[in-house]
């Protein structure tokens, strides 16, 4: 008989852990939307405000969307998977002024950076707004080199 309680929680604990494994796993892969850009800038203490939607270029073939991140405009990108975001990345030249064969005049130095399956893209040169994007999506993948200064 107690061998037999031993098998089922052996059986318990073997099934609890699949389902955090499968948990985690589909919590890991699920895509990065725009109310997910919005509290994990709010959580960083940003104040953010929808803009609205364009793409005045269309070097992404989607409709960007524009934030107001603490008074400085940020245009995000919000792909259906992560390998339709991959492929436009992989289309940005790393000083960020080509994307595919096509040269882009920026109004000011470009900084993209990327989450899961959004291209997150800051024209602007503001130190307070790159040191809240790298603290939350880390490093630009592509764009003007910047520098920030250390307090």
């Amino acid at each position: 008989m107690e061998r037999k309680y031993h098998r089922l929680e052996l059986s318990l604990i073997i099934s609890v852990a699949i389902l955090l494994v499968l948990f985690l796993v589909a919590y890991q892969t699920r895509p990065y939307h725009n109310q997910d850009f919005i509290n994990d800038l709010q959580t960083h203490g940003a104040n953010v405000s929808l803009l609205g939607e364009g793409n005045a270029w269309r070097i992404f073939y989607i409709n960007g969307t524009y934030y107001n991140l603490s008074g400085e405009s940020v245009q995000i990108f919000d792909y259906p998977t992560q390998s339709q975001t991959n492929y436009f990345i992989n289309q940005i030249d790393s000083e960020g002024y080509k994307v595919g064969k096509g040269q882009v005049y920026w109004k000011a130095p470009p900084h993209f950076f990327n989450k899961k399956n959004m291209i997150i893209l800051y024209v602007g040169n503001s130190t307070n707004t790159l040191s809240l994007l790298e603290s939350v999506y880390g490093k630009q993948f592509a764009g003007t080199e910047y520098t920030l200064s250390k307090n």
